[in-house]
């Protein structure tokens, strides 16, 4: 399993899973269907296995806004 951080408005949490989308259909707290906007390269010279992130739109309490994912172990 692999530990994910998830920042969605002002909040940041954390979810574990095998992928990112595994990790937040897991939370159970974005609506039906997380759909991914983008894959982005973050520059870590120190980790290079964590440099992805990614931009998924979400729902929450009914308003649709971004969660930003990173894996961080």
């Amino acid at each position: 399993m692999n530990t994910y951080e998830i920042r969605v408005n002002n909040a940041v949490i954390k979810a574990q899973g095998i992928g990112e989308y595994a990790a937040i259909k897991n939370l159970c707290l974005f609506g039906d269907q997380p759909q991914m906007i983008e894959a982005v390269k973050i520059p870590d010279e120190d980790r290079p296995e964590y440099s992805w992130g990614w931009i998924y739109q979400v729902e929450v309490n009914k308003h649709i806004t971004l969660a930003y994912i990173k894996r961080i172990g």
